[in-house]
């Protein structure tokens, strides 16, 4: 809503105040002259302090007069809250006589007396529950848009009070459409906080209750697109993937045309890459971004960037050209430049990738800091490298981690300490990376750079036709033929025709 729409509503509504006072009583009580009243009536700019003695003096509700939410006056809130208050005692007493009858006299003689009491109890029970409903709707409505406000203005604080308040109020309100708002900006704000594995709980009871009220829309969705990316995220690719593939399954022609099932077709592309089924996760990627150019060269450009670096059908430098720079540009950037060791490309995309502006990723970034290590190794200066190993080992609980970062953490640190020239240190991450790989569960995939990365380094460190890593050398020189063969046109130059070691 722009400003002079914002300036209208707030006249009409001193209109309204206006009928139950007149401007000279308004005048009076709020301390303003009688020409300025009908100024401010007739459209002129009204003072701050004026719409303050409004409230104070006639008792106008500030929330109404400012922004046309509640009551218009205060004393029809408390009269309403007066309301809510008793409307919940009757539910009480309700309960209560529900909880007093003796079930077990209904095999007795007075079975149906007792009958029609129960019967009168519990209609009574639901006649208040439809009244509750219809008293907190609109204050639940009123939290929640407060709610995700703060939530998108990452006012934690704020938002944390507010989701506690609504809480509460959701335990006394049946209105599933309020209900499943809550629990999606409940899981939204859970992982703003990081705590991802909560907020897929939640997000995982939000979609289930779309697909209950009905044919899939654009709701459900979305709903599905959210889970899967949380679950993308934490590298459980097989269950992302099921939920995407239900989810399209159910949609309808007109639902497919839809944005979000858009969203939910590409994401699958990006998922079914990961798991090795390269040419199709590649054809859905580039139907999706041609249907929705505004998705996939935008905020997604990343997905579609990543994906032709990966099948090898793009250059480095055609990639960061790929749709307006953002975030997700420049993290799978700045991915795909670490993977290559390359340092003129490691400094390129550092210099456009890393800063201060929204679409660039911060130098606080843990990956951000990572790279800057790893160039300098690159350049020469190991020190900057093997400093960032020991201090992050000690900031670090890698043992209780999750199982893809058991993994990368001694991946990452193994290449950056091979690059220092450190090769003992560097064959010590090697074999725990390979150990934790091992022990990956079955319901987790690992990014395909990552793997890349530790069977790389297996070949740069491990002798060819050495016995004591034998197994381990061998793992490698399979992987790269396998996934060449898969579509990963990228890894070509690590297929050799015999056993020798990578250049």
């Amino acid at each position: 809503m722009d400003a002079a729409q914002r300036l209208k509503d707030l006249h009409q509504r001193l209109e309204l105040v206006a009928r139950r006072h007149s401007q000279s009583e308004i005048a009076r009580r709020t301390g303003s002259s009688r020409n300025n009243v009908s100024r401010y009536a007739r459209g002129a700019k009204m003072p701050l302090e004026f719409g303050a003695a409004l409230c104070t003096e006639l008792g106008v509700n500030p929330a109404w007069l400012l922004m046309g939410e509640g009551a218009p006056w205060l004393t029809d809130s408390a009269a309403g809250n007066e309301k809510l208050a008793g409307d919940l005692l009757e539910l009480v007493e309700a309960m209560n006589a529900v909880a007093r009858m003796r079930l077990g006299s209904l095999t007795g003689k007075h079975h149906l007396r007792v009958l029609r009491e129960l019967n009168d109890a519990l209609r009574r029970y639901e006649e208040l529950r439809e009244q509750l409903n219809v008293r907190t709707s609109p204050i639940f409505h009123e939290l929640l848009q407060q709610y995700g406000l703060a939530i998108n203005a990452n006012d934690l604080n704020a938002a944390d009070d507010l989701g506690r308040a609504l809480g509460q109020l959701a335990r006394l309100n049946d209105d599933t459409a309020l209900q499943a708002r809550f629990d999606a900006s409940r899981a939204h704000h859970e992982y703003i906080q990081g705590r991802i594995k909560q907020g897929i709980e939640i997000q995982r009871d939000v979609l289930f209750h779309a697909l209950s009220r009905g044919r899939i829309n654009a709701e459900s969705l979305n709903e599905a697109h959210n889970l899967a990316m949380s679950l993308y995220q934490l590298f459980r690719h097989p269950e992302a993937r099921r939920i995407l593939t239900a989810a399209l399954a159910l949609a309808g022609p007109a639902e497919r045309d839809l944005p979000d099932a858009g969203l939910c077709e590409g994401l699958l592309g990006v998922i079914e890459i990961d798991m090795g089924d390269v040419p199709q996760g590649l054809v859905r990627l580039q139907r999706q971004a041609a249907s929705h150019p505004d998705v996939y060269f935008g905020h997604s450009s990343g997905f579609l960037a990543r994906a032709q670096l990966l099948a090898g059908t793009i250059s480095p430098e055609a990639a960061l050209s790929l749709g307006p720079p953002g975030r997700s540009l420049a993290t799978r950037a700045l991915q795909w430049a670490v993977w290559r060791e390359d340092e003129a490309l490691l400094k390129r995309v550092i210099r456009e990738c890393v800063g201060p502006r929204p679409e660039q990723l911060p130098e606080g970034f843990v990956f951000t800091r990572y790279a800057r290590a790893l160039l300098r190794a690159l350049e020469g200066d190991t020190d900057p490298g093997l400093q960032y190993i020991k201090e992050d080992i000690g900031a670090r609980s890698v043992s209780s981690a999750e199982p893809i970062v058991r993994f990368g953490v001694p991946m990452s640190y193994c290449r950056l300490a091979r690059l220092c020239g450190d090769a003992p240190l560097a064959l010590k991450f090697l074999l725990e990376a390979d150990r934790r790989l091992r022990e990956l569960p079955p319901e987790f995939t690992v990014d395909v750079l990552a793997e890349a990365g530790h069977h790389r380094n297996a070949l740069l460190l491990l002798e060819a036709g050495s016995r004591r890593h034998a197994t381990l050398r061998s793992a490698a020189e399979r992987f790269f033929p396998e996934m060449v063969g898969k579509g990963f046109g990228c890894f070509v130059q690590y297929v050799k025709p015999q056993s020798t070691d990578a250049a």
